[in-house]
């Protein structure tokens, strides 16, 4: 785990998702995972517990392991400290604009009431921060040199509409000059075109089209400019998504659509779909009493290549299989066959031994260690994925599971062997306790749904 500068990052927290595994770098920032899963392991790591000072990053990375081999991540990990000088609140009634210090005239805006911040609110701290080119976590496609690289932060953000991107046409490109924006696509392990962008009239800029631009937090960059004047002997791109026609230096590449083909992109069949995603362009508006509203101008369909290990594609959107991010765009949902179960016992701020046994008694518990208890019974029934269930449906579920946490509770009361005081005590907890869950536990049960359940059956594609 390195920096920009090649110096190791220490105490950087790693975990292989959906298990339990997990490690920390050493003072050379290199690290170890013993027994780890084979095949794609999806890898958290988490900069944020590192001993250096600043502000450090969370990065998903992915890598495919094979069985009797010590494997590696196949270069260096790099992360650097974010540039939170810079960061504004971003997702209020207002359009914001993110800059980079050394890169004068280099914007990011982010639309009003566009942002789904990590935890699943809707305005949170977002910044830009300059990756040296030759220290990006991830290869640029085709052996691409990018002259500006950026990571947008946290980890986990997403802007709809996406985020618009304008920087100087340092290059000279000439007005109408259209190229591609690439960012960092987590579920295919590789940087994927999210938009184009255009020369201004005027030359000064290039700007990305409405509805292309930076969709969720991670590493992008433009297009690099194109070579020096000057052709080859024919307008062949060596690339099988796409026709080749006109003569040098005027040629032309039309994307191919088909079973391998997504839009110019190849991909494999048995891992990777194209999904026709469709963009939404949106104008901020200012109504009666200075209330502003986002007004639909247009739509525009971009196939795009996914995973379809991690995700999957529905009703024109690619959606992460798990953690679902809305279930409400989800119904189909099934079980997630790697899903846990995660045990709190009596979810209450209070210590272990009241929280878990509020009479007090040696027979009243009502978590235990063993995860028998009437608490632990109540996780497990609002951890369970209930498929295709709706708000009516989840709420039905939740007063059964309430329900039977008081019945469950209130039989640990009626054989306690510790008298009928702590008997009649006994009672008195448990009924405060199925209260606090029907006042309290409302979201409980559709947030666990994110993580019991995958997004769409297996097989869709």
């Amino acid at each position: 785990m390195l920096d920009n500068t090649n110096t190791p990052i220490p105490n950087v927290t790693l975990r292989v998702t959906g298990t339990s595994l997990m490690t920390t770098t050493d003072a050379q920032g290199q690290f170890s995972i013993p027994g780890a899963p084979i095949g794609h392991v999806h890898l958290l790591v988490d900069g944020r517990t590192t001993t250096r000072p600043g502000t450090w990053p969370t990065l998903p990375f992915d890598l495919m392991t094979i069985s009797g081999l010590d494997n590696t991540a196949g270069m260096p990990i790099f992360l650097l400290p974010i540039d939170t000088g810079n960061g504004k609140i971003v997702g209020g009634p207002q359009d914001v604009i993110l800059t980079l210090a050394d890169v004068p005239g280099f914007q990011v805006t982010v639309f009003a009431n566009s942002v789904t911040c990590p935890d699943g609110t809707h305005q949170c701290l977002a910044s830009l921060t300059q990756v040296h080119r030759d220290k990006v976590p991830m290869p640029p496609p085709r052996g691409a040199a990018p002259r500006l690289v950026l990571t947008v932060q946290p980890p986990g953000i997403h802007f709809d509409p996406p985020a618009r991107v304008s920087y100087p046409n340092v290059d000279g490109l000439p007005p109408g000059y259209v190229s591609d924006f690439y960012s960092f696509d987590h579920g295919l392990g590789q940087f994927v075109t999210v938009g184009t962008a255009e020369v201004t009239a005027d030359g000064s800029a290039v700007v990305s089209f409405a509805g292309g631009g930076i969709r969720d937090g991670g590493w992008h960059f433009p297009q690099p400019p194109p070579p020096p004047p000057g052709c080859s002997s024919n307008c062949d791109d060596h690339n099988a998504c796409t026709v080749d026609d006109g003569d040098c230096p005027n040629c032309r590449h039309v994307p191919i659509i088909d079973s391998t083909c997504c839009n110019g992109t190849g991909f494999d069949p048995g891992t990777q779909g194209c999904c026709d995603v469709r963009n939404d362009q949106f104008i901020t508006v200012a109504g009666p009493g200075g209330l502003v509203a986002r007004q639909l101008t247009g739509s525009t369909i971009v196939p795009t290549v996914y995973s379809t290990l991690t995700l999957c594609c529905r009703n024109s959107e690619v959606l992460q299989q798990n953690p679902i991010a809305d279930i409400n765009k989800c119904p189909d949902r099934v079980a997630d066959q790697g899903a846990f179960l995660f045990f709190d016992g009596c979810s209450l701020p209070l210590s272990d031994a009241f929280r878990n046994n509020p009479t007090g008694g040696t027979d009243t518990q009502f978590g235990n260690s063993s995860y028998t208890g009437p608490c632990d019974q109540h996780d497990r029934c609002y951890q369970r994925c209930y498929e295709r269930a709706s708000q009516a449906d989840l709420d039905d579920v939740r007063s059964l599971c309430d329900l039977e946490f008081l019945t469950n509770a209130t039989d640990v009361c009626e054989r306690t062997q510790d008298g009928e005081l702590t008997k009649q005590k006994c009672f008195f907890y448990a009924g405060v306790y199925f209260g606090g869950l029907r006042a309290l536990g409302g979201s409980a049960i559709r947030d666990n749904q994110r993580y019991s359940c995958q997004c769409c059956p297996p097989g869709t594609t």
